[in-house]
């Protein structure tokens, strides 16, 4: 969330900002000290998303690429732009 909020909006912006990119130290293993979240975050799309929206940051939202997406997170998008379209996002 904290470099989301640095970007700026899609609409001034020409790349995407990928969190599945994302890496943290894991010390269980000395020799691999660094482990992709892309699969510790698939459960927390939809927080992910409505934090985006509760702290304003939605405008800077954008699709995420084939890694972070799963069967929730596709109903979820499904769900945001219906209401984005109705006008109560």
């Amino acid at each position: 969330m904290k470099h989301l909020s640095e970007q700026q909006p899609v609409t001034s912006r020409k790349y995407f900002y990928r969190v599945e990119n994302t890496v943290t130290p894991v010390a269980d293993n000395p020799i691999v000290c660094v482990k992709p979240v892309t699969e510790r975050i698939h459960g927390f799309a939809r927080l992910f998303i409505s934090q985006c929206f509760s702290k304003g940051y939605a405008d800077r939202l954008q699709v995420f690429s084939t890694d972070f997406i799963d069967h929730d997170f596709v109903d979820a998008c499904v769900g945001l732009t219906r209401a984005r379209v109705e006008g109560q996002a």
